[in-house]
């Protein structure tokens, strides 16, 4: 069995196949033949398990037979490669696009029979974000990252690829309109056996496209459904597909019809050039004129078909499928340690207290750019403490950052679905159809939370920035800040401010919001955030608007100091539920003022 890479793969034995979902579909195992002494075990197809017992032992052919059965293995190959070529190769196309789906989602063969058992109506397009799990056959079951990327991934190739079917549909109608113009031109052109037989094939063509196009445009569209999209995934991974007719050709009918439309009216166009002057030459015009004419005309057309073949060849040879064959090799190599390389080593390997007190780690600048391989290095640089950054703003719609950070990424190696997290978050401050989009914005950063940066030592937070200049007005401009939780919990507990860090220079306060329980927050006026101020940092709570402010009690509640608690309850709550804060050293100030003024009286 020989295997291009060591990825880690999912299997699904259906009967007596194998299906790869979350590998690359180019590097499959290929089952090739062992011979040991005179007997030789061969599978029976290249698709069944390598512990199964069906094997066939047989003698090894001789020279005589084995050439046989090569040349009967190549003709049905070439055979094969000449169908494709009448379709131009589009089918392989559409397949590798699809195939690409399932690979760059990383799912499994779990999450294929999710999307196959779960019911269709919890995975209808909507705005709002996905739960946390969807109910199937089996119960309730969570929904992976992974999954929510290919939905998402899924959706937009569905997209594609209806503007590309109806872009060809009105291509078609284009030429459908000019094949009667052509005929048109004059008496010379419709009587012309040649050039009439190609302008009615490229009419014909024109219009088997666009009927193809147009069904394609109505069925397609319902495709989005999840059940549909895991029957799609595991179609292109089938290893025994119909030569003749398959799913593949069939997405392929459009732009196959159009493009032997578009050769089939050039066709007719250059007959016209070359016959219609030789049997009618003009008086006016000379014989060398006329093949001067002709040869130009020619020469263009030559011209725009070999840039059209150059296009077509950079694309798919230089910046296609070997492109990522090649980074997939390179990545698997870049992983391996060297020897040559050094390892980073420093006094922060060990920080102590806060990450704002700890010493600064190496800069960013003299790390290697992207395109350049990772270094290999020890965990202590692996997880270095790295100051809280700003991920995004709530206003911000474009452009969405979509490359992973390079601390998070020596942090977490194996970290893949930045893309998906960052499309969740906008997909929560811009298209939420509740009246408080900070709330489902704030679900799905517990979930990405839960699942994927608490294991590797991040936190994402959802904060309220204050701008220098706003303080009479209330903004409330959400963001999302990525912290360090790996070495800020080192010589002890510490607060949410204190992993947070120091206060950014163009805000005069920010407001964390933290997690916390609806029931308490109701009961007890548990905070809702902790607020950093330019000047000090208090601790503020907000009471839902309609209800009366609670009485002060001597016992805090759980999960808060007290000196929290007392900050907290000192504060007072307007009818429109702003955030108000008194400060300790103003209420001692006036207090101060008032008495100095009685004395003076």
């Amino acid at each position: 069995m020989e295997l291009d890479a060591v990825e880690n793969r999912d299997w699904d034995q259906r009967s007596p196949r194998l299906f790869t979902y979350n590998a690359n579909p180019k590097l499959i195992p290929r089952f090739s033949l062992r011979s040991t002494g005179k007997l030789e075990e061969v599978h029976r197809d290249d698709s069944e398990l390598p512990n199964s017992e069906k094997l066939v032992s047989r003698s090894v052919p001789n020279a005589t037979s084995t050439n046989r059965s090569s040349s009967r293995h190549e003709f049905p190959q070439l055979f094969q490669q000449f169908w494709l070529l009448l379709f131009f190769r589009l089918p392989a196309l559409y397949h590798t696009r699809m195939l690409q789906i399932g690979v760059n989602s990383d799912i499994g063969a779990a999450d294929l029979h999710l999307m196959s058992t779960t019911m269709t109506a919890l995975w209808k397009h909507h705005d709002e974000l996905p739960p946390l799990s969807l109910k199937s056959k089996s119960g309730a079951v969570p929904i992976s990252p992974h999954l929510m990327h290919f939905r998402l991934s899924w959706e937009m190739l569905v997209d594609d690829m209806l503007q590309e079917w109806k872009m060809f549909n009105i291509i078609s109608t284009l030429i459908e309109t000019s094949v009667p113009l052509l005929l048109s031109l004059d008496s010379q052109t419709g009587s012309d056996p040649i050039v009439k037989f190609c302008a009615l094939l490229s009419f014909i063509c024109a219009g088997i496209s666009l009927l193809c196009g147009s069904f394609c445009v109505l069925q397609f569209g319902s495709m989005r459904k999840m059940p549909k999209a895991a029957e799609w995934t595991r179609e292109a991974h089938k290893s025994d597909q119909f030569m003749w007719w398959n799913c593949w050709i069939m997405l392929a009918m459009p732009a196959t019809w159009l493009t032997w439309s578009i050769l089939l009216l050039l066709a007719s166009m250059m007959s016209y050039t070359w016959r219609s002057f030789s049997q009618h030459p003009l008086s006016s015009v000379s014989a060398h004129t006329i093949l001067s004419f002709q040869i130009t005309i020619s020469a263009v057309l030559g011209c725009g078909v070999f840039c059209v073949v150059a296009l077509v060849s950079t694309l798919c040879l230089q910046f296609g499928d070997p492109l990522e064959q090649k980074f997939v090799h390179r990545a698997l190599d870049d992983r391996r340690p060297s020897p040559k390389e050094d390892t980073v080593t420093g006094e922060w390997e060990q920080p102590k207290g806060s990450p704002q007190h700890a010493p600064k780690p190496p800069s960013l600048s003299g790390l290697p750019r992207s395109h350049e391989p990772l270094p290999t290095a020890p965990i202590s640089s692996l997880h270095a403490p790295f100051s809280t950054t700003k991920l995004m703003d709530a206003d911000t719609i474009y452009p969405v950052p979509s490359d992973l950070p390079r601390y998070v990424q020596y942090r977490a190696q194996n970290f893949s679905p930045w893309s998906s997290f960052t499309i969740e978050l906008q997909k929560a401050f811009q298209n939420s159809a509740s009246p408080s989009p900070e709330d489902d914005a704030f679900s799905c950063i517990e979930r990405w939370n839960e699942q994927v940066f608490t294991p590797n030592g991040l936190e994402a937070i959802l904060c309220m920035e204050f701008p220098i200049g706003s303080e009479q007005q209330d903004p409330r401009i959400y963001s999302v800040y990525i912290m360090d939780v790996a070495h800020a919990k080192i010589g002890g507990k510490q607060r949410l401010e204190d992993k947070f860090g120091p206060l950014p220079a163009s805000l005069y306060k920010i407001c964390l919001i933290k997690a916390m329980a609806p029931s308490v927050s109701r009961q007890r006026g548990y905070p809702l955030g902790i607020m950093l101020e330019r000047e000090q940092r208090i601790t503020t709570q907000r009471s839902e608007p309609g209800t009366k402010p609670h009485r002060r009690s001597s016992v805090p509640p759980e999960g808060s100091s007290s000196q929290a608690y007392q900050s907290a309850s000192a504060q007072t709550t307007d009818r429109s539920g702003s955030l108000k804060t008194q400060s300790t050293h103003h209420t001692r100030a006036r207090r101060t003022d008032s008495a100095e003024r009685t004395r003076r009286r």
